[in-house]
């Protein structure tokens, strides 16, 4: 049997690159057209996946929209809950009680954190809590795995399972807070299209 962090399957490797993507391709940065319900900044999106891409095939996700896994690195709900869908924010735990800070992580947002695009590697088997790599998850991937099991969705609580996890080593270090251990993890809702997420922190 798998131990509680080794995958049970495999996952696809997430590359970023320091080119604008080609259209259709899959992509980082820039804003989402979201709002973050705490500091009204757009959320940042940590990852981009366009309608019919073949990818979403294999991750179980409808090929009919465009999946956008965004986050608010502008103020604390950086590390609470954040579930949202068709443009708007469903829940916001606990953010609206903080301070939003407008030069977190980086002074110059967003020009520090330009669209570029992200290529996919090949399936790989690995402990993402010993190799932090940025990684697609595929069905039955991470189903052991206590901190990516599945939640219920804030919009419709159908079960969500968690299909990407974003390293703040594995990406471009100007675009995050250079964290030596920094997991953004999304989940998404195959029944209602929302897509909640969350960060953890060493």
């Amino acid at each position: 049997m798998d131990s509680p962090h080794e995958p049970s399957g495999e996952g696809l490797l997430l590359e970023w690159t320091n080119r604008p993507p080609a259209p259709g391709e899959l992509y980082s940065g820039g804003k989402s057209a979201i709002e973050c319900p705490n500091c009204l900044a757009p959320l940042d999106c940590m990852l981009g996946i366009p309608a019919e891409h073949p990818v979403l095939h294999t991750i179980g996700l409808s090929t009919d929209r465009e999946w956008q896994f965004a986050m608010c690195w502008r103020c604390a709900l950086a590390t609470d809950w954040l579930t949202y869908r068709e443009g708007r924010v469903l829940v916001g735990e606990r953010g609206i009680v903080y301070q939003a800070y407008p030069d977190l992580p980086y002074p110059d947002y967003p020009t520090s954190f330009a669209k570029v695009a992200v290529t996919i590697g090949p399936p790989t088997r690995v402990d993402l809590w010993k190799n932090p790599v940025p990684m697609l998850l595929p069905p039955g991937c991470a189903e052991h795995d206590p901190h990516l099991e599945a939640i219920r969705c804030r919009g419709c609580w159908e079960k969500m399972r968690a299909v990407a996890i974003v390293w703040d080593p594995g990406v471009p270090p100007s675009a995050f807070t250079g964290n030596s251990w920094c997991a953004m993890v999304f989940w998404a809702c195959h029944a209602c299209g929302a897509v909640s997420t969350t960060h953890f922190i060493d």
